[in-house]
């Protein structure tokens, strides 16, 4: 899941959230963030996406 936070998020949280949201979901999750997406993917990634929720 491509992730954004209104402000600064600490790694620890980043992990905590992906942890929960494995335990909730059932199944594997792999959180990153528009800034940590590979260069050879990211275009691909922004064209792809589907905002699932925002607030």
């Amino acid at each position: 899941m491509l992730v954004s936070f209104s402000g600064r998020v600490s790694l620890l949280t980043l992990v905590a959230l992906e942890r929960e949201l494995t335990e909730l979901l059932g199944r594997q999750v792999d959180l990153q963030t528009e800034a940590a997406l590979s260069p050879y993917l990211r275009d691909r990634i922004l064209q792809e996406r589907q905002i699932i929720f925002a607030s």
